[in-house]
């Protein structure tokens, strides 16, 4: 009786870890297409700017001599929370705002992500942008409070 039940739980375990792992198989082959067809769909609407190892992505608009450049410190929206400061300030002077390594349309980086690399990448691209001064930077961090 004992071999009986143990025998069946086995099956029972066996069925569910390879339906487990189904779904895990299917879940990512489903994220991947996804991400695919998101790309092809929704192109980037600024510029892809190469550092070397990887793409960045970044926006360019206004006109002025000093240069804001927006960085989404906490990544949750990249380029795009800082849209409604663009329409004011983009009077003024020119405005970039740029997605970090692996946030929207930006590649992801090749190496961990730290401080010292993020204002690394930071500076390659806006030396690929021939960005001139004086250059003001502007991070938005959002704190989450639970």
């Amino acid at each position: 009786m004992k071999q009986r039940l143990f025998k069946w739980m086995k099956r029972i375990f066996l069925g569910l870890l390879i339906l487990i792992m189904a779904l895990l198989i299917a879940g990512y082959t489903y994220e991947s297409i996804s991400r695919k067809n998101v790309k092809k769909k929704f192109p980037p609407p600024g510029q892809l700017v190469d550092i070397g190892t990887h793409k960045l992505h970044f926006r360019i608009s206004g006109s002025g001599n000093e240069t804001i450049v927006f960085d989404a410190g906490s990544g949750e929206q990249g380029s795009y929370g800082f849209l409604m400061l663009e329409e004011e300030l983009g009077k003024h002077a020119t405005l970039i705002s740029y997605d970090r390594a692996g946030i929207n349309w930006s590649e992801q980086g090749p190496a961990e992500r730290n401080g010292v690399r993020i204002a690394d990448e930071l500076y390659a691209a806006l030396q690929k942008l021939g960005s001139k001064g004086p250059l003001y930077w502007l991070v938005i961090r959002r704190e989450v409070c639970i």
